[in-house]
């Protein structure tokens, strides 16, 4: 019987450096990534990652960063976005959000992805889930560049940048929901009017 853990990260934070398994340089992963616990060994928990773009993965973390059981995962992300009007609706509420004039994003229905890596914003200070970026797109995002994402602070081309101060509700609601394939939170609809 599988026992699914959670990556757990203490606030204010929001990803955890982990070492590839057997041997590798660490990166990061986001918190509440779905994992099964494997071994524990050296003060480390070693697991397989179940989830996002490591599933099938193994890797392992110092002890005490893994929780059983569910932290409140719900089903799938639905999402609106309206060019026009710069809003994005959620469950949660409304939140201001925008596109980039050069780069716009096109009308139409994309997927959420789980969070990839923590992307650059810039300067100090910011909370670290302002670094959590959500890939809007078919396959898998490209390890170089950062277009097409739902994020905030920093635009990204082919993306929507939601306002800074609306990010914490949006990004609360969007860590926790999951659809059914091990990849994406649920999806999100634009429309320009």
């Amino acid at each position: 019987m599988v026992h699914t853990h959670y990556v757990a990260v203490p606030p204010p934070e929001a990803w955890v450096a982990a070492r590839p398994e057997p041997a590798g340089v660490e990166l990061m992963l986001p918190e509440y990534l779905a994992v099964e616990v494997a071994a524990a060994s050296g003060g480390r928990d070693v697991f397989k990652v179940l989830e996002g773009v490591h599933a099938g993965k193994t890797f392992s973390v110092p002890a005490g960063r893994l929780r059983a059981g569910n932290p409140g995962w719900q089903g799938p992300a639905r999402l609106a976005f309206n060019i026009g009007k710069q809003r994005l609706n959620f469950p949660g509420g409304q939140v201001r959000a925008r596109t980039t004039a050069q780069h716009p994003i096109t009308p139409g229905t994309y997927p959420i992805h789980l969070p990839d890596y923590p992307h650059d914003i810039g300067g100090q200070g910011t909370a670290s889930n302002a670094r959590s970026w959500f890939y809007l797109g078919r396959g898998v995002p490209s390890l170089v560049g950062s277009t097409g994402y739902l994020s905030t602070i920093r635009a990204s081309d082919g993306g929507i940048t939601v306002e800074a101060a609306d990010w914490p509700a949006l990004y609360a609601y969007l860590i926790l929901c999951r659809n059914t394939d091990g990849r994406t939170l649920g999806s999100i609809s634009v429309i320009r009017v």
